[in-house]
Parts: C-alpha cells; structure tokens; sequence
C-alpha cells in the first residue's frame, strides 16, 4: 500500500521553514543528512530521500510502467528522453493507485510544506526514462496554473553515482531575470522525492545521462493551482521539466507565446559575432583573386553544374555542395582556427549565453597580422565578387550589405534553443554553413552539433546539416517564419570539437530596395519594419533574380592561399 515514510510526516515543520525561507539566516538550508535538501534558494525546493514508506511497491510499480505502458521518443532542441502519455489514461490497477497516492497523500503532504492552494481534481503524473546521451535543458517550467513540480526516482539500477550523470541542477537567476549558474545538484537516487515551486525563477536542467547502461526513470509531473488563474510570467521560455508542452514536439505545431507578453520582453538579439568594422577587407581585384584560390573550379567556371545548382535551390530552397572549397586552403584555415583557440589576452573566443538560449563561444575580433588564411576566408564571404556569385548559384537578389558573420565553437554541453517569440523574426535571409570539425579522427555520428531548421507550422524539422570534413557549403533560404537551432553537443563528442561558420545574406524582397527603405519610403529599423510596426506584418514574397539578370565575371585558375 502506497504511504508516505513517517520521518517525513513528522518533519512537516522544518521543511516549511526551509521551503519559505525561515530556516534561520538568509539562505540557510534545513539541518537535513544528505542527499536529502530543502531551501528557499535559489527557489523553493525540497529533495526527500526514501519518500515511499514502503520502497518495493515504488519498485514493482515502476516496473509495470516500463513494461505495460509505451514510452515515445521526444527529441527537440531542448530535450532527447523517452516519455509516456499522462498516466491517468492507463489501464492498470497498480498505476492508478500510484496515481490516487499522488493526487491524495502526496498533495496534501505538499501542500502543508509549501501553503500553496492546490487542485484536489487534477494532478499531471508521466512516466520518464533518460538513457544514455539523454537530457533536458534550462527552462522554468511555467505553463497554464502549475503552481508544484514534481519528481521521484525509480531509476536502474537502484544505486545512482553522481559519475552517471542525470542530476537535477537548480540554477540561480541574474538581476535581469535571466538564468544564472547552477548552485544545487540533486542526484536521481531511488525512492527521492523532489518538488519545487513553478515559478519565473525555477530555472533548472537535467544533466545528459553519462553512464550507458543506466535508466534514469522517474514518475513527474505537475500539482496545479486550485483556482483557475494561470501565472503570467514576465520571462517566458522552455516549459517542461520532465515532459512536453513545447512548440518542437513531434506532432504538433510550433506555439506562440502568448500576445499579452510578447511587449515585456523583446526578441534577443543574435550574438554579434565579428561586426562589419573588424573584418579583414579585400579590393575588388584582391578580392577575386582570393575567390578563386578558394572557391574550387567546378562551381565557378562549369556551366552545367552552376545551372544545376540552381535549378536544385530554386526547387528546394536549399542544397550542399560538396567539395565547394579548395581543400588545401580548407585544411590551413582549421590550423589557424586550432591556433586561435590557445589561451590568450584578451580571449578571441568569448563565451555567449543565457543557459535558456545558448551555450557556446564566438570569435569576437582576429589580430591584423596574425591568422592569414582565417581572414582571407571572411573577406571573401564579405566580398561583392562572393555574392554576385551566391545570386549566380540561387537565384536570389542579395543587397549589397554586409552579411552577418559569426564564428561559432562547439564541444560536449554545447547548444542553442530557439523560443516561440523567435517567429517575429522579419528578415528573410539566405543562410551560409561551413564546418570545421577539430577534434581527432572523424566526426562521430549521432553526437550532436548539426544545424537544424524548423518551420513555425511543421511538426518535423524541415533540414539537419550535420557537420562535414568534406568542406561542403550548405545555403538554406530561410524565410520570416523559418527558424534554427544547434544540437546539443553530447557525450559521444566529449574528445571533439566544431567550429560553425555562417554567414547571413538578407534576401532583397518585393516592393524594397537595396538601402532597406521599403516601397512607400518608411525607413526599417534593425528587424527589418519601421520600430512602431506591429511585429506581425503579413511576409513579402522574396524577389528571384532571373537568369539573364544574374551577375557574371571572368575568373582566373585556382590556387591555394
């Protein structure tokens, strides 16, 4: 019979003065022996080792939960594990008491712990199960009336090492409400039960599962307010702790954040990367010499293939094109990217984030005289002689404007996460990607840091670009309701790392010219609209160059930098 262990009956007091702050001096935890934890900091949580009076019912039940009910793959930008639909649907005797043990002793447990009014109807309970490489990253959990997290661990085997991975990790909040760094650990241990306060500071993430052949399951879900008045955060991002409500889930479209808070918080700005000003610049005649000691012959000086590039990225919107780059030069360019890694002052690569966006570096400046064939590289990506030939390849009409370029550094723990607030994004681009892979060997499959599109309307990803060796370019036509994210980097490339390069090219619409002043005159701001339109402007179709209006150029033989 399910029932609540006396110790924790009886330390009804000391939790509540933990959870709501009143231990002692600010911050102070309650006098619990680990692994067992409750404080009000970073937000009110509390993590109760051997919960279940009676472990070996939480056993046989969690194994009748592994083997009756099924389990389906969630893998987004923001997690990868196993999940079942709500529990309240199955079938079985011994999970409907777990169930009614939840919504009826642990609820009122709970609720005396934490005096929060909760539902006495409704009580969200799943089933997850991270394996190996399997992860949830920085979100707050907010959703709807939840107002009580809960988890508690029946994972395999029973004896969970911190060296496994799988840990719950609190993180602490910024003075701009922004997630912090982490400053609890919670190890999944059997029979612990963990719940915490829903709210615009109960950032937290699970730590990638490390061992490979551990289960780290647990029985979660979600205690809701008893009046039906839903929290309205002034940060919203991911949602779920250990289950789905966010808009990349298979089978359902991506979600809006509400309108009401879409004036609280505007859109961040993409990391700035290398800006205009600092780039290494090329003259026209230096500028195609550089071209063609980089860009390999076939794709410069073959009809057929150039014809078929394009009529393949007309179809498709997007293509790779393997071998693109002179291989010699490719090579010396990752030397000089591994050189520029070594540690120096001030640091060319700077760490970006929050750890609800994105967690990865950026070369934010190169030396004048140093790193050679790196900067020969940009300067060709930022030369008219380069986009003249990308209209050439997609048919795109390219303003003539700096294209935004950023050099991204990717290893184990590395990601970015997109938010339902991106789709405002107003500014059709025609999207550049090259890979640099550095770590030994070749590049494993299945770990991780590939490049992948989401259409605001689709349930599955529209394109992956995995990394190459092979110096493929891959463009992508991304249009105003078409967004991106990194994968998150896991355990299989903890030897390796990646460097992404890409470049953005606005994408010249109907109706503008190329100064960025739209038909009527009005003058854009940075999205790409005057700063007092409304963020929901209906899309322009972008305008295809013809072929007999697409630039052309004499182009020398090939060589290597």
């Amino acid at each position: 019979m399910w029932s609540i262990s006396n110790r924790w009956e009886s330390e009804i007091g000391l939790l509540t003065r933990a959870f709501r702050g009143k231990a002692g001096g600010e911050g102070e935890l309650a006098p619990l022996s680990p692994p067992s934890h409750a404080s009000h900091l970073p937000f009110p949580c509390c993590c109760l080792s051997d919960f279940v009076a009676d472990p070996k019912i939480l056993q046989e039940t969690a194994k009748v939960v592994r083997g009756r009910v099924e389990h389906g793959q969630k893998d987004n930008d923001l997690y990868k594990f196993l999940q079942s639909s709500d529990l309240s649907t199955a079938d079985d005797a011994a999970i409907r008491s777990c169930r009614n043990f939840f919504l009826t002793e642990v609820r009122s447990f709970v609720q005396s712990v934490t005096g929060l009014e909760l539902s006495r109807e409704r009580v969200d309970l799943t089933s997850s199960l991270y394996q190996h490489s399997d992860y949830l990253l920085c979100h707050d959990d907010l959703l709807d009336n939840r107002r009580l997290a809960f988890v508690l661990y029946a994972p395999e085997p029973p004896e969970w090492g911190d060296d496994m991975g799988g840990q719950l990790e609190l993180l602490g909040a910024g003075p701009e409400g922004e997630p912090g760094g982490v400053e609890v650990r919670l190890s999944p241990r059997f029979n612990s039960l963990v719940f915490f306060e829903v709210s615009t500071k109960s950032f937290h993430r699970v730590h990638e599962v490390l061992s490979p052949n551990a289960k780290r399951h647990s029985l979660n879900g979600w205690f809701h307010a008893a009046t039906p008045a839903p929290l309205k955060p002034l940060q919203a991002g991911p949602k779920e702790d250990e289950s789905l409500q966010k808009g990349l889930k298979k089978k359902e479209p991506l979600q809006r954040e509400p309108k009401e808070k879409e004036h609280l918080q505007r859109r961040p700005k993409e990391e700035e990367g290398i800006g205009p000003s600092d780039r290494p610049r090329l003259e026209p005649p230096e500028a195609q010499t550089a071209f063609v000691e980089w860009v390999e012959e076939e794709y410069v000086l073959s009809a057929e293939t150039v014809q078929a590039v394009r009529r393949d990225f007309e179809v498709r919107s997007e293509i790779q094109l393997t071998g693109f780059l002179n291989p010699g030069n490719l090579q010396r360019m990752k030397e000089e990217v591994k050189e520029s890694l070594a540690p120096q002052s001030p640091p060319l690569w700077v760490p970006v984030g929050p750890a609800n966006r994105r967690n990865y570096d950026v070369l934010s400046s190169l030396p004048e005289k140093s790193f050679k064939v790196l900067r020969s590289f940009l300067a060709v990506l930022d030369s008219e002689i380069f986009r003249n030939h990308l209209m050439t390849l997609t048919g795109l009409e390219l303003p003539p404007r700096p294209p935004q370029l950023v050099l991204r550094l990717l290893k184990h723990g590395s990601f970015s996460l997109i938010r339902d607030q991106d789709v405002a994004d107003l500014n059709p681009c025609l999207d550049l990607w090259i890979s640099l892979p550095l770590g030994p060997g070749g590049f494993p499959e299945g770990g991780g840091g590939s490049v992948e599109y989401i259409a605001k309307d689709e349930a599955e990803p529209l394109l992956s670009i995995p990394p190459s060796e092979e110096g493929t370019l891959s463009l992508v036509f991304r249009d105003r309701e078409t967004l991106w994210f990194h994968k998150y980097v896991n355990v299989l490339l903890k030897d390796h790392s990646l460097v992404w390069v890409h470049a953005s090219f606005r994408v010249e619409e109907s109706g503008s010219d190329a100064s960025g002043s739209d038909a009527s005159g009005t003058e854009s701001g940075e999205d790409g609209v005057s700063e007092d339109e409304e963020a929901d402007v209906p899309p322009k179709k972008p305008r295809l160059a013809s072929s007999e209006e697409a630039p052309s150029f004499e182009c020398s033989s090939s060589k290597d930098v």
